[in-house]
């Protein structure tokens, strides 16, 4: 089969087109199943690429709607785990994760965090994100680890389950101070 010039060109267009204006959609669901703590740094970059791109042109921000979350291996392993002071792999990890938790929890809808089961000096453990808010998350999923939310931060939830699969409508919460 041969294209001529004109199809192709139409076809290119076409592609184009059909690309920027899926692009607001391409952040809907994403999961991160975090090999390395460089595989989140990569999706930081994209994401804040991606941001950065929509505000130039005008159009809509990115929006994470459903965010699948796991712990990482780390690159070091270490015979002991190390003190979080002295552990900077660590410590740039749960920064990003951070990161990402703050740009995407004004319009998650869906969060799953996975605690791997892989031994602590092998682990990136993730960081606790219990005081961000998460205005419009109606299902948290939580594997493994132990997490804390703040209580104002469960109220509008109408999903929570934890690993084992057990629905949880009254569950242990920390007390955090109020928060502004």
């Amino acid at each position: 089969c041969v294209v001529s010039s004109t199809t192709g060109c139409s076809l290119s267009g076409v592609s184009k087109t059909i690309r920027e204006a899926s692009r607001g959609g391409r952040f809907t669901t994403v999961a991160l199943h975090c090999t390395s703590a460089n595989q989140l740094r990569l999706f930081l970059a994209l994401f804040a690429e991606e941001r950065e791109r929509a505000t130039n042109a005008g159009t809509s921000q990115p929006k994470v709607r459903h965010l699948f979350l796991a712990s990482a291996r780390r690159e070091k392993v270490t015979k002991y785990p190390l003190p979080f002071d002295q552990d900077s792999e660590l410590q740039n990890f749960q920064r990003d994760v951070r990161i990402l938790t703050e740009l995407v929890a004004p319009d998650l809808y869906a969060l799953f965090l996975l605690e791997g089961q892989r031994p602590l000096q092998e682990t990136l453990r993730i960081p606790d994100i219990g005081t961000i808010s998460f205005p419009l998350l109606q299902e948290l999923h939580l594997i493994g680890g132990d997490y804390n939310f703040a209580p104002e931060y469960l109220r509008w939830l109408k999903r929570l389950q934890r690993s084992d699969g057990v629905q949880m409508p009254d569950i242990p919460i920390p007390q955090y101070p109020p928060l502004p």
